[in-house]
């Protein structure tokens, strides 16, 4: 009785999948961008009804699968990198969301909402200015629509000010198509050019990888991060971004909504089968991001003392070696009460609070993105036994490493359900 019951659900549920929209997903899983976009359709699939998807990991220039033009599919959501690739998705006559821009503009296929890549800019600019930079640079993609208008809306906040940035010219570097980066391929002239830059100077890089790029570049060029120099980034892609030291800003755009959105104009598509035509296009939503993720290469602003400007780098660069105060003021050849004193008037905290700060900071970084034991992580950040480390993380925290740790993996848990 129970097998002919199982097998009578098994039948239903093999029913009730048929009857799912069968959706195929063209959007990349390589960058954050994408992926966060896969999020927000997951998220209107669970609160809506399911989809039967195919989906497998790509990058934005991947072309597409051969099985595609014999596809019978119900609808379609793509981000792809040439014009060659929109045509033979059209050609499909399959229910179809864009989600990269088109030379063709306003098409029935394009989804109602875009990121506000002049907000970008303007959110960059404005953390920049917060943190204390007086000049600006910009490090983008020239000729490509999104990173040209994140430089027109940087520029257009710095203009309230009076100031413009000087920018990174390379017209030779136009194309996506490339795997490297903008400014990795021009790095002999990054160097050259960042030792030009006057300082304190606070520099917006166009997406994370050139962000990442100009960071080498300016420990190429012997300029301290963020002490002279201030990079932020967008994405917040945090293999990249959090990758060697100093992490990078980054500005995180919102591409959750953007995932939902269109879903939500696939299945209004799906559902207008055969009367396409007759859903209405509406201008774009602009959506504006979310927030700046703040991390080494812009926190606390620049330093106009040369001296403490090293003595910052060096805890910074060394803190979890072990590094003491009494280390500090002999490698910089500086007596403990002028540096102190120095610390306190520019960063309004001592040597040993920025030095245990830097510790802590790279403690939850591992104790969040690794499994390493407790006893590992603090060796790892330069204590000398874990009986030290767990009040010490506890005082300035306000949680233990354990304790701190399961809460981190529980909300991030929660987030991707």
């Amino acid at each position: 009785m129970n097998r002919l019951s199982n097998m009578k659900d098994l039948k239903q549920q093999d029913s009730i999948s048929r009857d799912l929209p069968r959706v195929a997903l063209f959007v990349e899983t390589s960058r954050a961008y994408g992926r966060r976009i896969f999020e927000g359709i997951h998220a209107h699939m669970r609160e809506t009804s399911p989809w039967l998807v195919t989906a497998s990991p790509r990058s934005l220039t991947d072309p597409l699968p051969a099985w595609l033009d014999e596809w019978d599919g119900d609808g379609i959501i793509a981000r792809v990198a040439d014009e060659a690739s929109v045509a033979r998705l059209r050609k499909t006559g399959i229910p179809l969301v864009l989600l990269k821009q088109s030379s063709i503009l306003h098409h029935k296929h394009e989804i109602p909402a875009k990121n506000d890549h002049r907000a970008i800019g303007r959110v960059a600019a404005e953390h920049l200015i917060g943190e204390g930079f007086v000049s600006f640079a910009f490090v983008g993609l020239n000729g490509l629509v999104w990173s040209d208008k994140r430089l027109e809306g940087f520029s257009a906040e710095l203009d309230q000010l009076g100031v413009g940035p000087i920018v990174f010219e390379h017209p030779d570097l136009c194309s996506e198509a490339s795997p490297e980066s903008a400014a990795g391929k021009n790095l002999e002239r990054l160097i050259r050019w960042i030792q030009s830059l006057p300082t304190p100077c606070g520099i917006f890089a166009a997406d994370d990888f050139i962000g990442r790029d100009v960071l080498n570049a300016c420990r190429l060029a012997g300029r301290y991060v963020p002490e002279e120099i201030g990079v932020v980034g967008v994405d917040d892609e945090s293999s990249v971004a959090e990758l060697g030291y100093p992490g990078l800003s980054s500005v995180v755009p919102d591409n959750v909504r953007v995932g939902r959105m269109a879903a939500a104009r696939l299945a209004d598509l799906m559902s207008a089968r055969g009367a396409v035509a007759d859903v209405d296009w509406e201008e774009p939503l602009m959506i504006p991001p979310l927030e700046v993720m703040v991390r080494e290469s812009s926190a606390d602003g620049p330093v106009q003392d040369a001296m403490l400007a090293k003595a910052i780098r060096l805890i910074r660069e060394r803190a979890c070696e072990g590094l003491t105060v009494a280390e500090v003021t002999e490698r910089l050849g500086v007596s403990a009460s002028t540096l102190q004193r120095k610390m306190r008037r520019e960063r309004g905290r001592s040597v040993h609070s920025l030095i245990q700060e830097t510790r802590l900071r790279q403690a939850k970084l591992l104790l969040e993105k690794t499994d390493l034991p407790i006893k590992q992580v603090a060796a790892a950040v330069g204590f000398e036994s874990q009986e030290h480390f767990i009040p010490t993380f506890k005082k300035h925290i306000g949680k233990t490493p354990h304790s701190w740790r399961t809460e981190r993996r529980m909300g991030r848990s929660m987030e991707s359900d």
